[in-house]
């Protein structure tokens, strides 16, 4: 996806002072009913957000997959 970073409101070391730079990948799994809120991505260190995300209890994930990016 192009600009997914800009779409997906990822922080980026602004006003939040964090910043995602994608060190690494978890693929998980969840039931449908634990997705707590379907929204769109919030805006944040100056990315507009706009996409479908979904907020959900971490407690309720299990985990497939760990993978480093950059190491």
């Amino acid at each position: 996806m192009r600009d997914y970073r800009n779409l997906a409101g990822l922080p980026s070391g602004g006003a939040s002072g964090s910043n995602n730079i994608a060190e690494f990948v978890i693929v998980g799994r969840v039931n449908r009913f634990d997705i707590i809120e379907s929204r769109q991505a919030l805006p944040l260190d100056g990315n507009i957000g706009g996409l479908n995300e979904h907020i959900i209890n971490p407690e309720k994930v299990k985990l497939f997959d760990f993978s480093i990016l950059k190491p």
